[in-house]
């Protein structure tokens, strides 16, 4: 290339991106092929964890705004003392009779997610965030859910590793 000119995209694309692909077909299918097992053994090493569903029977009609539904209470209460389980989600199945109902996850105090509940039959899953300690007893010290409205729960869990 001639001193002073530019390179422009499609050039830069010709002189790295190119021979970097003729250079995977030359290694040919056995990186490939031990890319794409590495990557699902660790795939299955992240499923091989041993994931509990810890699940809480409620069968209550809750109407009204702000209804406080603690829900590492309800489930410790059937399922024994709750302590360093990793929380991955929370879990409330339920409806709302008139199809306007809110379900406002709370851990520590703070205000997480609000999902809407709806006439149907439905399950709504809480994913723990990442910046809060999601292991009980370890930071995570109260899980509930805020309901707002003519809400009839089922049940509430908690997805965890053991």
């Amino acid at each position: 290339m001639p001193k002073g000119e530019k390179m422009n995209s499609s050039k830069i694309l010709r002189f790295f991106v190119l021979p970097a692909f003729l250079l995977s077909l030359i290694i040919g299918s056995a990186s490939a092929n031990t890319l794409t097992s590495n990557m699902a053994e660790s795939a299955s090493s992240d499923e091989a964890q041993d994931t509990l569903l810890l699940k809480a029977v409620v069968r209550k009609q809750y109407r009204g705004r702000g209804i406080v539904l603690p829900v590492r209470q309800l489930v410790a209460e059937q399922n024994g003392q709750l302590r360093n389980e990793r929380v991955r989600k929370v879990i409330l199945r339920g409806h709302s009779v008139w199809g306007l109902g809110t379900a406002t996850l709370v851990v520590n105090g703070n205000e997480i997610e609000t999902q809407f509940v709806t006439r149907k039959n439905s399950q709504l899953a809480f994913e723990m965030p990442y910046y809060e300690s999601n292991v009980i007893g370890r930071g995570l010290q109260g899980i509930k859910i805020i309901l707002n409205g003519n809400i009839f729960v089922k049940s509430v869990g908690l997805k965890v590793d053991r």
